[in-house]
């Protein structure tokens, strides 16, 4: 990955910058998944007015070839651990996890297609597979929540750190 001032960018092996579309994050590539987790950059584009309009960020994943595989409209982010990095591949796996609209998780493979679902309901965790079916599910346990959202936490999140009014404006900047 090489890190540059308009974003990040990949390299291949002779020096020459991979093909890929503007991005604003990436990961490595992973040997046992085959690809590497990035994040699109906001690109101008244009609004019905003529004016300059940054499209949003998307997450996806980067084969080696350049190909770009954008994850399923239904994930939001990929799973990040407590310090905001994203998790490390698990060995032997070609599945990386990632966050659901919804709030819960999902494993997609490199075309990114949703191989596993993980349902968590406050007391157990239950493995799906890609249509719905139980796999697996854990014993009761109380506080079986999924992780939260690191790139697209909910607004009070941020707020709950303020102890005055005072505080919101300089957290809107």
């Amino acid at each position: 990955v090489a890190h540059q001032p308009h974003g990040r960018g990949y390299l291949c092996a002779d020096g020459t910058p991979l093909p890929t579309p503007a991005l604003s994050f990436g990961t490595d590539f992973s040997a046992d998944r085959g690809f590497a987790i990035v994040r699109t950059a906001p690109q101008p584009g244009h609004d019905g007015a003529g004016g300059p309009v940054p499209p949003l960020p998307a997450w996806g994943l980067l084969h080696p070839d350049g190909r770009w595989v954008p994850a399923p409209a239904a994930l939001l982010e990929p799973l990040t651990d407590g310090d905001g990095w994203l998790v490390a591949p698990q060995p032997d796996t070609p599945l990386a996890p990632f966050i659901t609209r919804d709030g819960q998780m999902a494993y997609v493979n490199g075309e990114g297609s949703v191989v596993w679902r993980v349902h968590y309901d406050g007391q157990q965790v239950a493995l799906l597979d890609a249509e719905g079916a139980l796999l697996w599910r854990s014993g009761v346990q109380p506080n079986c929540w999924p992780p939260r959202p690191f790139f697209q936490s909910p607004l009070n999140d941020h707020l709950e750190g303020l102890s005055t009014l005072d505080g919101v404006v300089p957290l809107a900047h």
